[in-house]
């Protein structure tokens, strides 16, 4: 059996000065039409816009969303 490989890169400073929703919800503004997402095997694609979409829905079913602003 292949031994798995993990390496780890430097924490500090931070990647991101937001939060991942922030900078998908920035990119998706500057972006909308991008390819966000493909699932070759789905053939499926999503823009930044249909992505932050749905994961607005997932989160508003999952009642994860802490900011109920549109």
């Amino acid at each position: 059996m292949a031994a798995q490989s993990y390496a780890r890169g430097e924490t500090h400073p931070a990647l991101l000065e937001t939060t991942i929703g922030a900078n998908l919800a920035a990119t998706a503004a500057r972006f909308p039409q991008r390819a966000a997402l493909v699932d070759v095997a789905a053939g499926r694609r999503w823009s930044y816009a249909e992505l932050r979409a749905d994961v607005r829905r997932f989160g508003d079913r999952a009642g994860a969303r802490r900011d109920r602003t549109r």
